[in-house]
């Protein structure tokens, strides 16, 4: 049974129960239909026309196998001087790229024009634009940093503050570089690959003075030596990204960096290397500003022969 309202001219259909009997108080409201004449669908609507397509594999010029790309994170080797004397070519105008206008106009397209190389080439010598860049943060710094006269070992207290407060000092007078060392350090795609290369890079510093806490046993027994050097790297890239971002200048950055690494040293240490931790910091205090040690000061005033 059909029931049809005069009021709005909807319909009213009886609810079908279970026991298939209509009870006349229980109604469902339902809307008429409305037959509409329309135009024929291929007037209006555009056919969607999906090509099954398979992709083509890359063929060598030698034959009709399909070239087989390098395994990821596999450095191609140059056995010729010719393909030497190109690899350093592009590291040298991608240097020049990022130190001119930084890492943010760096395009493998324009790259590629200026170093006179197909743009394919720079894909398969380096991989990617992450790979191509850190790269060239790695012999950058090692480039500069044998370039640097140290007043003191490696492997001591103060070679490490020495180290830490010239390299702050001297890349943070290279704005573009050290900063394209930030965006790529702290980027959310970059590859775990250069992530570990730069840290590496960074332990550098503090790994011969570890060691030799290492063979003395000074160092606490709560923490290894790779925990002590991550901590310090990660505290080193944290201040020099604040400097990156602008909210510190170049010399505060130098002096929180070397604060920061004298605090950890106080407390994972122990022995002599502790005590000389705590003295340089209760110096420091005293001095309210200015480098920790004389050492220190001497190699802040000579850095400015050093490029």
């Amino acid at each position: 049974m059909l029931y049809f309202s005069k009021m709005d001219g909807r319909r009213w259909e009886p609810l079908q129960h279970d026991n298939q009997s209509t009870v006349a108080a229980d109604f469902r409201l339902r809307p008429k239909r409305r037959i509409v004449p329309c135009r024929p669908r291929s007037l209006y609507h555009k056919r969607s026309i999906t090509m099954a397509t398979t992709p083509r594999n890359p063929r060598s010029k030698s034959g009709n196998k399909p070239a087989v790309a390098a395994p990821t994170g596999v450095i191609p080797v140059y056995d010729s001087a010719l393909m030497q004397e190109r690899r350093q070519r592009i590291l040298d105008e991608t240097r020049r790229v990022i130190e001119e206008n930084g890492i943010e106009s760096l395009s493998m397209r324009e790259l590629s024009k200026r170093a006179n190389v197909a743009q394919r080439t720079l894909y398969n010598a380096f991989g990617s634009k992450d790979r191509l860049v850190g790269l060239v943060i790695q012999e950058t710094y090692l480039t500069q940093l044998s370039r640097m006269k140290f007043a003191t070992a490696p492997d001591t207290m103060e070679g490490v503050i020495e180290r830490l407060a010239r390299v702050c000092m001297h890349f943070g007078r290279k704005r573009n570089y050290l900063k394209a060392v930030m965006d790529l350090y702290f980027a959310p795609t970059v590859h775990r690959d250069t992530i570990t290369m730069m840290r590496e890079l960074s332990y550098g510093n503090s790994r011969p003075w570890l060691l030799q806490l290492e063979q003395r046993r000074e160092i606490s027994p709560f923490l290894s030596r790779e925990q002590i050097e991550g901590d310090m790297t990660d505290l080193a890239f944290s201040v020099m990204r604040k400097w990156a971002i602008g909210d510190i200048g170049v010399a505060r950055m130098a002096d929180e960096a070397v604060r920061g690494f004298l605090v950890l040293a106080a407390g994972a240490t122990t022995g002599e290397a502790q005590a000389r931790a705590l003295r340089t910091l209760a110096l420091r205090k005293r001095r309210a500003a200015g480098p920790a040690t004389a050492v220190e000061a001497a190699g802040m005033a000579d850095m400015a022969g050093v490029e």
